[in-house]
């Protein structure tokens, strides 16, 4: 199972992407999790692992750019 961690503070930019996400993993039959932060910093404080991050970048607020470098 692949573990799926998907950041965005867009309410609309989350689900879009999440519903874009689940009809690939439906089509593709992939084992996988996918979790869903609302925010860099609830992804930062959570201690699990993943091993795919998603991080959406919509302007104004860009606060995955300094979360996806702390997860490098």
């Amino acid at each position: 199972m692949v573990n799926v961690a998907l950041c965005e503070n867009s309410e609309g930019s989350i689900i879009r992407a999440s519903r874009l996400i689940d009809e690939y993993i439906h089509f593709t039959r992939f084992s996988s999790k996918l979790t869903i932060f609302n925010s860099s910093e609830s992804l930062l404080n959570d201690k699990e692992v993943f091993d795919v991050y998603i991080l959406l970048i919509d302007p104004p607020i860009c606060d995955t750019i300094p979360a996806g470098i702390q997860i490098r």
